[in-house]
């Protein structure tokens, strides 16, 4: 049988408005804020017509601002780039065996390149999602201000509705 499943996110997400279908934005990592973020998503908002685009944002290594850079630092960061790569991989699997076990079929997985918040976002806009589900680590005001926090920047730049699932009271203070 011909599955929509895992082809091109444009396929996948294209039309969904003219078919009544949402195309709802998964972010997705390997993090325990992420899993919850997805059993909201399941319990509480998913239709049997959604289109899940699940992305998974790879932040490249940083660089550094000299103009010469060693062979050791081009070497290392070659390296830190096919690990995260793998990691990709290893994560998309993860999430095609979970969408098909919970019997999902309109899904899709997408790796974006660059700052988190920034490429989900634009994932959002290009896929022209109805929804954005993301988790939250619940970080206080003080750390959030210091560390940054993907969660609060998609609610705050994202042209379409963010839906972010906090962490158990006892998961913040952890």
């Amino acid at each position: 049988p011909q599955r929509a499943a895992m082809s091109s996110p444009a396929a996948v997400t294209a039309g969904a408005a003219e078919k009544s279908m949402k195309v709802v934005l998964l972010a997705v990592d390997s993090s325990p804020h992420c899993k919850r973020a997805f059993d909201m998503y399941l319990k509480q908002v998913r239709q049997p017509t959604d289109v899940l685009l699940l992305v998974h944002a790879v932040e490249p290594p940083s660089q550094p601002v000299a103009l010469s850079v060693s062979d050791n630092f081009l070497k290392r960061h070659t390296e830190l780039m096919e690990e995260q790569l793998a990691e990709a991989e290893r994560l998309k699997q993860r999430w095609k065996d979970a969408c098909h076990q919970l019997g999902i079929k309109k899904f899709s997985f997408v790796n974006v390149s660059g700052e988190p918040g920034e490429a989900i976002v634009q994932a959002a806009e290009e896929h022209e999602a109805d929804l954005v589900v993301m988790g939250s680590r619940g970080l206080g005001t003080l750390r959030r201000t210091f560390l940054g926090s993907v969660s609060d920047y998609v609610l705050h730049h994202a042209y379409r509705p963010v839906l972010i699932c906090p962490p158990s009271k006892r998961e913040a203070t952890e």
